[in-house]
């Protein structure tokens, strides 16, 4: 694998600005550079959560593994590199700012950068600090992922998907997105409350799927945090031994 990767956001195979933006990129990186993430994708001793049948199982770049992790896997210590920099930032803030505007008006104008105290005094007011963060989550069986949002700090939420070399489900491990029908009110979710098990067939009631982004090799999947910006992934129905394995990325305000 060589040691460089080239992100862009730019090369989408589709598209769309509503009722929220959303965007899928196939063939995300070159063949050799995939199938070499995939082959070193974390084992299951490095996650945790296993015994809750809601929840994905996850590996956050905030715990201590997944920085022993990076140690032993040189492959993936540069891809997240390659991610971790103003130039890509800067590209993300670019191809999401009509997006951000429209959800968070005129302060998503800021520029986006790593680290604010670079940023000469007098141009500080015109930056955001954000930070780049990463979690590799595995959903296997009964497990699912109930339609939220997403925290108000994430400005663009990534997807990456890694199908292991037993995956057999042919319309299954998608990524789901809503949009409202009806009492539009009443789903207004900026604050990213989860929908609980009863609430879920009024939920359905109120709102349709829009778009299934096909759990498929080297697929990222990105859209921009709103209030209305559901998403879920539905129950696993399948052998037990097959797991779904993404890698979720957000560029997000910088936690202090």
């Amino acid at each position: 694998m060589t040691k460089t990767f080239n992100l862009s956001l730019n090369k989408k195979t589709y598209s769309l600005s509503q009722p929220f933006h959303l965007f899928e990129i196939d063939n995300f990186l070159p063949e050799d550079q995939y199938i070499g993430l995939l082959n070193s994708f974390p084992s299951d001793e490095y996650f945790k959560n296993r015994e809750n049948v809601s929840a994905k199982d996850a590996l956050s770049c905030k715990d201590e593994s997944f920085k022993d992790f990076l140690n032993k896997n040189k492959n993936w210590k540069i891809f997240f590199e390659s991610f971790n920099n103003n130039k890509f930032l800067r590209s993300a803030f670019l191809s999401t700012l009509v997006a951000n505007l429209k959800s968070r008006g005129l302060k998503a104008f800021k520029i986006w950068t790593l680290d604010k105290s670079k940023i000469p005094f007098f141009l500080k007011p015109f930056f955001r600090e954000l930070e780049v963060t990463f979690m590799f989550t595995k959903i296997r069986g009964e497990k699912s992922i109930f339609p939220h949002t997403d925290v108000p700090s994430k400005y663009l939420s990534m997807i990456y998907y890694f199908p292991n070399n037993n995956w057999k489900q042919k319309d299954s491990g998608n990524t789901l997105f809503w949009k409202n029908i009806k009492n539009s009110k009443n789903w207004k979710n900026w604050q990213n409350k989860h929908i609980s098990t009863d609430q879920y067939e009024d939920f359905k009631d109120n709102h349709v799927i829009f778009h299934k982004a096909k759990y498929s090799k080297n697929k990222l999947v990105g859209f921009v945090k709103s209030d209305i910006s559901w998403h879920s992934v539905e129950k696993i129905q399948q052998d037990p031994n097959e797991e779904r394995q993404t890698l979720n990325i957000f560029v997000r305000i910088k936690k202090n």
